[in-house]
């Protein structure tokens, strides 16, 4: 029960920074995504003459911003990544977005956060408060850059 008003807090943060950000959130570009693309879910194959590739589980689909698959993608790697900052801006452009502003991208990892958060709920508790407190810290992110823009 300790974990409730945490929650709450994080959760009435989460909300007002989606209020404040609103109008551009709505203005992003919007395409297919997968929702929950992590490594288990592309399939590479080298049988025969050519290579395939092959994206599954398809559960968590919705229409977005590509930047935030990029970050759900990533958000499953090692803590301070370095290739995050380096493969956004080539991968976006392949798939010919505008860039991504700061603030925009800190809040599409503090939701990453905050669904990983509920995951744990489920399976992992010890990784709830961990999850929490980086949810905090994007938001905390995200304002940052916001005030700054």
């Amino acid at each position: 029960m300790a974990r409730e008003p945490s929650a709450a807090r994080i959760g009435e943060r989460f909300a007002q920074a989606i209020r404040v950000g609103a109008d551009q959130l709505n203005r992003r570009p919007r395409t297919i995504l997968h929702g929950d693309l992590g490594d288990q879910e592309i399939i590479v194959s080298a049988a025969g003459p050519r290579r395939t590739i092959d994206v599954v589980d398809w559960g968590d689909a919705l229409a977005g911003d590509p930047a935030y698959d990029f970050e759900r993608f990533m958000a499953g790697g090692p803590v301070g990544d370095p290739r995050r900052s380096v493969m956004l801006r080539p991968v976006l452009d392949a798939a010919g977005q505008p860039p991504t502003p700061a603030w925009m991208v800190h809040l599409y990892r503090a939701h990453n956060q905050l669904r990983n958060a509920d995951w744990a709920r489920l399976y992992a508790d010890d990784w709830i408060e961990d999850s929490l407190s980086m949810v905090d810290q994007e938001l905390d992110r995200a304002e940052r850059h916001y005030r700054g823009s």
